[in-house]
């Protein structure tokens, strides 16, 4: 960290080159506009407007006052911030492992697996557990780092979670709201009206619990095990959001260090290969008119020979209300053949993507598609295997990119059948039953 003022920094040569400005330091908080009169304009944390020279380097109070912005000019001048001053606290909840809160997310792994995190019981676990509908509390919990100069102060901490989305949108599918409804049910809502994020020293972190209880899904006729989404929004007054609109979450979620999302589900596999472990999203269309959307579902790894499809398998089930449009070849889905089942595919045995493309979706319309895992053979050690799958969605005909939804997929132990006792049993019970029916007769 630096001593708090704005700096001058020699682009041309050595970015490690630079200066503070003399008088600026209660200029710490600020965006730097230029104007058109080519001087740099900034607020004081007292609410100022000053100006900078950006020869002479001479800071001036200006005569106009800025009662409304605290920290950022608000495209006052030329809608153009060249920079932002340094050493104020900067609270950031990661928007997956290797996040370090730049603004906007910038590295190669998904922004959509945050650091949010659900207990079925314990508010004290470590590790995500799916939502579980149950008369007792689940507890969700997020981090919030500073990787800001100075020590926060006091902030709040918003909470929410809704059903899994292709277009999730903030905020209209993450309040408890009339209009955010599936099915007669309310479909997102916030967990946490006010959450108070306690001051953090430089470089610490704290984490959050709160106790929420998630929805019955059987309500929601969404197909199998639907899956929840969270949101974690933090409010400052000495860190603002930096241009948080209405609309597609994802673009918050990416330019914004202050909300993170967790789009993500644990898929734990079973002990059987003739068991399955399945999730379901809606593909839906809030807009007035038709929407196409397309899905792809791929494996986030880069080595083939590690690919899930070595040791595993996977079925989709589409919403029986897209039978027709599957059958008369409207739907085209790659990597995966029909069954029997009008609404099942089964994926190909080399699949590590799969597309499903042409889903037209009509006005306020809801489907589901579900994923369904397995294992070929059970692992014989819990956790040992790791395989994370990513399904993307685009809609037409805005061209939009949709919501993104991360499967990670964990084995269990393989607790071996003893066929002795497996088999002897069940002929115990046909002994029996005969028995009786020789008796009865």
């Amino acid at each position: 960290c630096f001593t708090d003022g704005v700096y001058v920094i020699n682009l041309n040569g050595d970015l490690n080159d630079y200066s503070l400005i003399p008088g600026s330091t209660d200029l710490r908080a600020s965006a730097l506009e230029l104007g058109f009169d080519n001087q740099l304009y900034a607020i004081s944390q007292s609410n100022e407007l000053y100006t900078i020279d950006p020869v002479s380097l001479d800071i001036s109070a200006n005569v106009l006052q800025n009662t409304l912005y605290s920290s950022r000019l608000p495209d006052q001048v030329d809608g153009q911030d060249y920079a932002v001053s340094i050493g104020e606290a900067d609270l950031m909840v990661a928007d997956n492992g290797i996040d370090v809160g730049n603004e906007p997310y910038s590295g190669a792994a998904s922004f959509w697996d945050g650091d949010i995190w659900n207990c079925q019981n314990s508010p004290n676990c470590t590790t995500d557990q799916n939502p579980k509908f149950k008369p007792a509390d689940n507890y969700l919990r997020v981090r919030v780092k500073n990787i800001g100069c100075r020590t926060s102060a006091s902030a709040i901490m918003h909470l929410y979670w809704t059903i899994a989305r292709t277009d999730e949108l903030w905020d209209d599918h993450w309040l408890n709201t009339p209009t955010n409804v599936i099915v007669g049910q309310q479909a997102g809502g916030e967990i946490t009206p006010s959450l108070i994020i306690p001051s953090i020293a430089p470089n610490a972190e704290v984490i959050l619990s709160q106790p929420w209880s998630p929805p019955n899904p059987d309500l929601f006729d969404l197909g199998p095990d639907p899956m929840i989404c969270y949101l974690a929004r933090i409010e400052s007054p000495e860190d603002l959001m930096f241009d948080e609109q209405l609309g597609p979450v994802g673009p918050n979620v990416k330019n914004n260090n202050n909300v993170a999302t967790r789009n993500a589900t644990l898929v734990k596999l079973p002990e059987y290969n003739d068991d399955w472990e399945t999730r379901s999203i809606v593909v839906n269309n809030p807009t007035e008119q038709n929407i196409r959307v397309d899905l792809a579902l791929n494996e986030n790894l880069e080595e083939a020979e590690n690919y899930f499809n070595h040791i595993g398998g996977l079925k989709l089930h589409f919403d029986p209300l897209l039978e027709e449009s599957i059958a008369n070849g409207q739907i085209l889905v790659e990597g995966a053949g029909p069954t029997r089942e009008k609404t099942v595919f089964v994926a190909d045995s080399a699949f590590s993507n799969i597309k499903i493309t042409n889903l037209s979706v009509p006005p306020k319309m809801n489907y589901w598609v579900a994923f369904e895992f397995m294992l070929k053979e059970a692992s014989e050690i819990a956790d040992t295997l790791h395989h994370s799958f990513e399904l993307t969605s685009n809609i037409f005909p805005s061209k939009i990119e949709g919501t993104s939804m991360i499967f990670n997929l964990q084995s269990v132990p393989s607790k071996k059948r003893n066929y002795f006792w497996y088999y002897g049993i069940g002929l115990i019970v046909v002994l029996l039953g005969v028995y009786f029916w020789n008796t009865l007769k």
